[in-house]
């Protein structure tokens, strides 16, 4: 953890990911299969962890618990088997990415396995040497169907100019705004390898952001605190580890792991745990980081086209 006092931008994410983690997730309607007696499922979850469900639906209970229960089984026969990442990435990771998918339509999800990251925006060693372009599973993408989002595609990227506005080179990713990773390993994968690939494409996602933020924004871009921290998931079989990456003092730093947002697959209480903090990554990018992108990157570029 630094030693240096957080920027604010930084507190309020921590705050938003972590106030509440964890409690009134659970319908109230699922504590008896939680509970049965006869199950060998029956899990210790704190009561403070229901929400009173009384509106919802049986059908809609029955279905909420079809979806958990899958991704508990393919979880553990991912690591019973000794599957391998891909295996994990389709049969667990990705359904709880996309478990809000009719919420928000906004934000979606997007596989940048073989993405390559524009090398002009990886850091650079001490030596002066650039990094290895490592890229990572997942991000998400502000989508183009959306009204509010098409409009200004239109003005910049996808249509006008044609210009980059995002860290990589594909050509439909380029031309969207992109936000967090996920960088994902099977269970026998190494942690603090997934974490430097994730740093990486994180780091080049805040540069990308500062550069465009100087061709809005001009010297402004510049100044302490005008970037936005993002969020990313290092996710080792079971387990996600939750990070938050940002620039002090001129330097990227990467934050995590957030010991308090700690879930896994292994539980139908940890997937409901991870569903719910990927609900609050999410409100931050469509609530805080999109604004923020529209209104200070955009907007201003859109002006100038």
């Amino acid at each position: 953890m630094p030693t240096m006092p957080l920027p604010d931008a930084v507190k309020s994410l921590l705050k938003h990911l972590q106030d509440g983690f964890g409690l009134y997730v659970i319908p109230y309607g699922l504590k008896t299969k939680l509970h049965d007696p006869q199950s060998i499922l029956t899990e210790i979850i704190p009561e403070s962890a229901y929400f009173d469900s009384s509106e919802m639906s049986d059908h809609t209970i029955n279905t909420l618990w079809s979806e958990l229960e899958r991704v508990r089984l393919d979880a553990i026969d991912c690591e019973s088997y000794a599957k391998d990442e891909n295996a994990w990435c389709l049969d667990v990771v990705q359904p709880i990415l996309s478990s809000d998918k009719h919420e928000n339509s906004k934000l979606n999800l997007i596989s940048v396995q073989s993405q390559q990251i524009d090398q002009s925006l990886l850091p650079v060693t001490r030596d002066g040497v650039k990094h290895i372009n490592k890229k990572t599973d997942y991000a998400f993408f502000f989508s183009p169907r959306d009204p509010e989002v098409s409009g200004l595609y239109q003005k910049l990227s996808i249509g006008g100019r044609g210009m980059q506005i995002s860290h990589t080179t594909d050509a439909f990713s380029k031309r969207v705004t992109l936000f967090s990773g996920i960088e994902v390993k099977a269970a026998d994968g190494r942690k603090y390898e997934a974490l430097a690939q994730l740093a990486k494409w994180l780091a080049a996602s805040l540069e990308m952001n500062r550069k465009l933020g100087i061709l809005a924004q001009g010297e402004n871009a510049d100044q302490p605190g005008w970037l936005l921290p993002t969020v990313g998931h290092v996710v080792v079989g079971h387990d996600w580890l939750t990070y938050l990456c940002y620039k002090a003092e001129n330097v990227v730093r990467v934050l995590g792991p957030i010991d308090a947002l700690s879930a896994n697959s292994r539980s139908i209480y940890g997937i409901i745990k991870l569903r719910d903090l990927h609900r609050r990554v999410n409100r931050y990018a469509t609530d805080v980081y999109w604004p923020w992108v529209r209104d200070e990157i955009l907007r201003p570029l859109a002006s100038k086209a």
